[in-house]
């Protein structure tokens, strides 16, 4: 299946998730807030996510599968720099910027709550 950029770039994100379930508000909100403003996008991504076994709907939570981490994707990598901007998750005034880099694209920028709020702590 050719996939397009989004969904490739949710399928990135949620391999490089450092936790082992989400529950649905906070998978939807992460790639919400990451990846595309369209619901619709969004559950396409859950979708192929799921078909690739990458995660198992239980009901209350998307828990990632061992798998999920094992995929041929690059793992995304934070960057921070200082600027002056607003925060792409709260809308907060910003000193200090970070991005997340996936290989196709760069999110950002994000303050550094927010950021923690990406499950990618260990990237911090």
């Amino acid at each position: 299946m050719e996939l397009n950029s989004k969904i490739e770039a949710g399928l990135e994100l949620i391999s490089a998730l450092g936790v082992t379930e989400l529950t649905p508000l906070e998978m939807r909100d992460l790639l919400h807030n990451l990846i595309t403003k369209d619901y619709n996008k969004i559950d396409e991504i859950l979708a192929v996510a799921q078909e690739e076994k990458m995660l198992q709907r239980t009901d209350k939570a998307y828990v990632l599968t061992p798998e999920s981490s094992l995929l041929e994707f690059d793992k995304p990598r934070i960057i921070k720099q200082d600027e002056k901007g607003v925060c792409g998750m709260c809308g907060k005034g910003l000193s200090k910027g970070y991005y997340v880099e996936f290989k196709t694209r760069i999110y950002g920028p994000y303050g550094s709550s927010c950021v923690q709020k990406v499950y990618l702590d260990y990237l911090l």
